[in-house]
């Protein structure tokens, strides 16, 4: 269930202010994101008033063009191939609805993610929200942001407040941020290797 959550993540505060996010107001972080594939990860959860809050916060620069980028991410029904947690993923392009089908640990997990993409100046940003099923009103972003022409930097928040989380006390308290990593790799890997099958044509 942990991966099915950061998946979908995969801080709202990072996003929408005209301050840079994080890793970038940080120039070692970001020089090991350049040079060293340094994938970023913040994940914590919050008490508040009535429940619990959970943000998580995924970064990374892939080795792709931006619009591939786009596109492949955009490929739902993909998800089950490289994405071993994810067992159904089908989207309704009418209603602009992903129907997701997970499991890990025993847990299995049912929603309705509401997607809307967008263009921005230098890249794309799809927002999403649960609409239905588990984990109803988390929502977040996927920002994807074109360095050069053969290179994106891409950014996945999500944040949720409910009575409960949901999750195991152990999950919380390490292995959210290993689970985003590896959710986070798992991606770059994947459009990766529709980028390097491109230029075999």
């Amino acid at each position: 269930m942990n991966k099915i959550i950061i998946f979908l993540s995969l801080a709202a505060a990072a996003f929408g202010t005209d301050a840079p996010p994080f890793w970038k107001s940080k120039p070692e972080v970001y020089k090991k994101m350049k040079e060293e594939r340094y994938i970023v990860v913040s994940a914590h959860s919050n008490d508040v008033d009535g429940g619990k809050k959970l943000t998580v916060i995924s970064a990374g620069i892939i080795h792709a063009p931006e619009d591939l980028t786009h596109q492949t991410i955009l490929d739902f029904k993909e998800y089950p191939q490289f994405l071993s947690y994810i067992l159904e993923s089908p989207y309704d392009s009418k209603t602009k609805n992903i129907f997701f089908h997970g499991a890990i640990l025993g847990y299995h997990v049912h929603m309705t993610i509401h997607i809307d993409s967008e263009k921005t100046s230098n890249g794309d940003l799809i927002k999403w929200k649960s609409i239905e099923g588990s984990y109803l009103g988390m929502e977040g972003t996927i920002k994807e942001e074109s360095l050069d022409s053969t290179h994106t930097e891409i950014s996945l928040d999500s944040a949720y407040t409910g009575k409960s989380l949901g999750l195991p006390t152990f999950i919380l308290d390490w292995g959210l941020e290993i689970a985003a990593q590896r959710t986070a790799g798992s991606m770059r890997s994947h459009i990766e290797s529709q980028w390097e099958k491109t230029k075999k044509h």
